[in-house]
């Protein structure tokens, strides 16, 4: 399901999904920093000094931008992660989302809030782009577990 809407010069772009892949597996992935240029490519590197948790900063290098650092804003284990960056195209906050299904698998929430005067003029590029972006993390990071669920089954 894709939403978007334009309020008070900020763009929501969100993306839902479902997977198969247990909420745990997911999870763990989402709170280890260091990987996540694993499975979302527009990632250079990342890095946590600290234990994630609400107020936790680390620092981010996007591909093609400088690095900046995050902050993460709301933490709440197994469930949801807030972080807020600073970008090209100016502030945002990203929130992951994920929800445990009946039969072993998860629903997968990202939403990405952009909040500057700029945005609204450029929204069509943003909003289109940052869809194809969550889509392909997304797919990205089912790929990812089911790769480590495999080697964990063979040994």
């Amino acid at each position: 399901m894709y939403t978007n809407c334009f309020e008070k010069k900020m763009i929501i772009a969100e993306y839902t999904t479902n997977t198969n892949i247990p909420l745990d597996e997911l999870w763990s992935k989402l709170v280890n920093v260091s990987l996540w240029q694993t499975w979302d490519e527009t990632i250079e590197f990342s890095e946590l000094d600290e234990p994630m948790g609400e107020e936790s900063i680390g620092l981010i290098k996007h591909k093609d931008f400088e690095a900046t650092a995050f902050m993460i804003l709301k933490y709440e284990y197994m469930k949801k992660i807030v972080e807020v960056r600073k970008s090209y195209f100016g502030k945002f906050k990203l929130h992951r989302e994920i929800k445990r299904l009946g039969a072993g698998g998860a629903e997968f929430i990202q939403k990405i809030e952009i909040l500057n005067q700029t945005a609204v003029v450029f929204s069509p590029f943003i909003v289109n782009s940052l869809k194809e972006s969550m889509v392909k993390s997304i797919e990205n990071l089912e790929q990812l577990c089911l790769k480590e669920m495999m080697c964990y089954e063979r040994a």
